[in-house]
Formats: C-alpha cells, structure tokens, sequence
C-alpha cells in the first residue's frame, strides 16, 4: 500500500490503493473452479499425457531439463497440478 500527499487540498496522507494511474486501465482477475470427481480428474491427466505424446515420467525429465515446448510445457503444468490435487485425498 502506499501513501501520497495530495497538495491540492492539503489533506494529509491518503491511501493509493486501489486507485487507477492515469491511462492505464485494470483488469480484474476472477479466479477459475473447476468441479470434477476423482475419476475426470484421473481421465484429465492421462488425456494430458497421450497428448504431449509422452510418459509421465519423459515429460518430467523434459521439464527438469527445460527441454519442453511450450505446448508441452503447459500441460505439464497441468498434470503437475492435477497430481497435487490427487494427492490431497
């Protein structure tokens, strides 16, 4: 958060947050939810892998050694995603 002095009505400190800078426009981020049962969730990530046209485990070793192209790189992004929330049960 941070404060300015407004001389123009000699107000004291007031607070900038929230406030646009002249011409520059905000976009507001909604997060995404996503419902899916643990079966979609299992179907989504092997859909991913077949994909990518690789194993779990060359995808991995692809991402370790930066050596993914961004189609690539994104669904591992995905299934890394989709192993944390499988995990969590």
């Amino acid at each position: 958060m941070a404060f300015s002095r407004d001389s123009t009505d000699g107000a004291p400190e007031r607070c900038q947050r929230g406030l646009p800078r002249p011409g520059k426009r905000r976009a507001l981020a909604m997060p995404t939810v996503i419902h899916m049962t643990r079966a979609e969730a299992l179907r989504q990530r092997e859909e991913l892998l077949e994909r990518a046209g690789l194993s779990y485990e060359r995808l991995r070793e692809r991402a370790e050694a930066s050596a993914l192209p961004l189609d690539q790189l994104l669904i591992w992004h995905t299934v890394e995603g989709l192993d944390y929330l499988l995990s969590e049960e």
